[in-house]
């Protein structure tokens, strides 16, 4: 996955490193959240750019919101992902691999 701690940091504005294992954590959660939630993940993640892009963005937006929300675990958590969460999944999910290769 191209969403690495300095892209991270970066979109959540943190520029210190007091927060490096969190964040870093949180990037490992967002991706096994996304491989789980779509079909063939690390194949279509290497096959097309787009969903590259569609997935380090839904990655970035998972990211924050547990972030954001990290003192709510366990109490009062957000039970759904906002609807650009929801919107980026339902993409990936139905983006297909071509025979060649590509996304089709």
């Amino acid at each position: 996955m191209a969403v690495d701690l300095e892209s991270a940091k970066l979109y959540l504005h943190i520029a210190d490193t007091t927060e490096d294992a969190l964040i870093t954590n949180l990037i490992s959660v967002s991706e096994a959240y996304l491989r789980g939630a779509v079909d063939d993940y690390d194949k279509k993640y290497a096959a097309g750019k787009d969903f590259a892009t569609k997935a380090d963005m839904a990655a970035k937006f998972i990211i924050a919101d547990m972030f954001d929300n990290r003192d709510q675990a366990g109490g009062s958590a957000r039970k759904e992902w906002g609807y650009t969460v929801r919107s980026l999944i339902t993409q990936l999910q139905l983006e297909e691999v071509a025979p060649d290769g590509t996304i089709s």
